[in-house]
C-alpha cells in the first residue's frame, strides 16, 4: 500500500501534461480557452480529492457536491463581507461548519446506508437558498467579488492549486492515513479491532477533504464568477467523479485526476452538439474502457500461466 501503488514511471505522463499546460498561455490562447482550461484543471483536482478520501475508504459520498457548493458559498459570503485576506481565511472554517452535516452520518452509517443518506444533502441547498435569499442569493446565487482580473493569472492560480492538491495527495499516499483508509474499506470492524481509531480517521479525512475542496473552489468561483445552488447538482459532476475514479487504481488520485479532466473536456465538447446524450456517450465510452481492462487482465493472467 501507500506510495508504492504509483511508480515514478506512472507520474511521467502527468508531469508532461502539467508542463505542457504551464506554457499554453504563452501561445496566445483566448480568454475563453484559458477559462475552459482553468475549469478543466480544477475539476480534475476535485475528482482526485473525492477519489482519495471517499473511494479509497469505501464511503461512497453521494453528497460530495454539497461540500463543493457549500465551499463556494463560503468563499462568496466571506468575500462579500470581509477584506480579501481575512475573507479567504474565514472561508475555510465557514466551509467546515457547513460540511459537518455530511460528517455526522459518516460516523454512524456504513455502506449503502451512508450513500443514500448523503445523496439527500445536495437537494437541501436549493430550498435553503430560497428561504434565505439575502445570504445565498436564492436560485440565482451570489456574485463573487473578483480578486484577479486577468484570465492568465487565474489560469496559473488554478494550475498552481491543482498541482498543490495533487502533491499533497501523493504525499498522503505514503502515510499511514492512506493505509488506514484502505483497511477501513476492506473491513471496518477488523480495522477497529486492529487498533485503528476509525472515528478519528473519518474526522481527519473529512476535515482534510473539506479544506482541500475549499482551496480548489477559490479559483473556481473566480473563474465562474458566481456561487449558486447549481454546483450542488449531482448530475453530471458526481457521476463523472465516480466514473473517473473507477478508471484505474481507484484511490490513487492520479488516474482519477487525468480521467476527470478527460471526461470534463468530453462533456464540454458534447454540450453544444448532443447535450441530452452526453451522459450516455460518456458512460458508453467508459464502459468500453472497463470491459477492455477486464479482457486484457484475463488475457494477461492466461499468458502468465
Amino acid at each position: 500500500m501507500g506510495l508504492k501503488e504509483i511508480s515514478y514511471g506512472e507520474l511521467i505522463p502527468l508531469a508532461v501534461i502539467l508542463i505542457a499546460m504551464s506554457v499554453l498561455p504563452m501561445l496566445g490562447l483566448s480568454s475563453y480557452m484559458l477559462t475552459l482550461l482553468s475549469l478543466l484543471l480544477l475539476f480534475g483536482a476535485l475528482v482526485s480529492i473525492y477519489d482519495f478520501f471517499y473511494i479509497r475508504s469505501g464511503y461512497i459520498n453521494l453528497g460530495y457536491t454539497f461540500i463543493v457548493a457549500s465551499s463556494a458559498f463560503s468563499i462568496a459570503i466571506t468575500l462579500e463581507r470581509l477584506p480579501t485576506a481575512l475573507a479567504i481565511l474565514a472561508a475555510f472554517p465557514l466551509s467546515m461548519l457547513f460540511s459537518i452535516a455530511i460528517l455526522v452520518p459518516m460516523l454512524k452509517l456504513r455502506g449503502p446506508f451512508y450513500s443514500v443518506a448523503t445523496l439527500l444533502y445536495p437537494f437541501t441547498l436549493a430550498p435553503i437558498a430560497r428561504l434565505f435569499p439575502e445570504v445565498f442569493g436564492g436560485d440565482v446565487g451570489i456574485y463573487v467579488r473578483p480578486l484577479l482580473s486577468s484570465p492568465t493569472h487565474l489560469y496559473y492560480l488554478s494550475l498552481a492549486i491543482s498541482i498543490g492538491v495533487l502533491s499533497l495527495l501523493f504525499i498522503l499516499l505514503g502515510t499511514r492515513l492512506a493505509i488506514k483508509l484502505a483497511m477501513i474499506k476492506d473491513d471496518e470492524t477488523l480495522a477497529e479491532s486492529s487498533g485503528i481509531g476509525v472515528v478519528r480517521v473519518k474526522i481527519l479525512s473529512h476535515v482534510m477533504c473539506t479544506l482541500m475542496v475549499t482551496a480548489v473552489m477559490i479559483p473556481y468561483t473566480q473563474v465562474s464568477g458566481v456561487a449558486s445552488v447549481e454546483l450542488a447538482d449531482p448530475m453530471p459532476v458526481l457521476i463523472y467523479a465516480l466514473m473517473a475514479s473507477a478508471l484505474y487504481k481507484p484511490g490513487s488520485a492520479l488516474y482519477s485526476f487525468l480521467g476527470g479532466m478527460g471526461i470534463w473536456w468530453l462533456d464540454n465538447f458534447m454540450r453544444a452538439a448532443m447535450y441530452d446524450l452526453r451522459l450516455v456517450v460518456a458512460s458508453s465510452l467508459l464502459l468500453t474502457i472497463y470491459a477492455a481492462r477486464v479482457v486484457l487482465g484475463v488475457a494477461g493472467t492466461k499468458i502468465r500461466k
